[in-house]
C-alpha cells in the first residue's frame, strides 16, 4: 500500500518470482494517525504481510502508536532517530486487520540510515 507511484524500476520486487499486489492509496498522503489505522483496518484477512510506504509525520506516528511492545532497544532507537526518510519499522501482530489498534503490535525490527 503506497501513497504514490514513486517506486522506480530498480525496486526490490523486480527479483521476486511474482510482483506483489500493489495498491496506490491516496488517503495515505498527509493522513492522520486515525486515518492510517482506519485504512489498515480495511485490509482483508487474506493479506498476511503488508508494506506501507508513506510520509512523515504519519508513518512514524503510526509505528510508534501500534508498537505496544518492542524487542530490545528498538522503540527508543526508533523515536530517537526521528524516523528520517528511508527508515523501516517492522511490526508484527496476531489477529484480524480489523482488530489492529494502538499498542496491538510488537516492533521486531527497525532500520534508519542515521541510526
Amino acid at each position: 500500500m503506497r501513497a504514490s507511484g514513486s517506486i522506480t524500476a530498480a525496486s526490490p520486487y523486480r527479483n521476486l518470482p511474482q510482483r506483489p499486489r500493489t495498491v496506490y492509496e491516496d488517503r495515505l498522503y498527509e493522513a492522520s494517525l486515525g486515518e492510517l489505522v482506519a485504512v489498515l483496518n480495511e485490509t482483508g484477512d487474506d493479506v498476511a504481510d503488508l508494506l506501507l510506504c508513506g510520509h512523515n509525520p504519519g508513518v512514524h506516528g503510526l509505528a510508534d502508536a501500534l508498537a505496544g511492545e518492542a524487542e530490545g532497544d528498538l522503540l527508543p532507537r526508533m523515536n530517537r532517530s526521528g524516523f528520517p526518510t528511508g527508515s523501516i519499522a517492522v511490526l508484527a501482530f496476531s489477529g484480524s486487520w480489523k482488530e489492529l489498534e494502538h499498542g496491538a503490535a510488537r516492533l521486531v525490527a527497525f532500520w534508519s540510515p542515521h541510526a
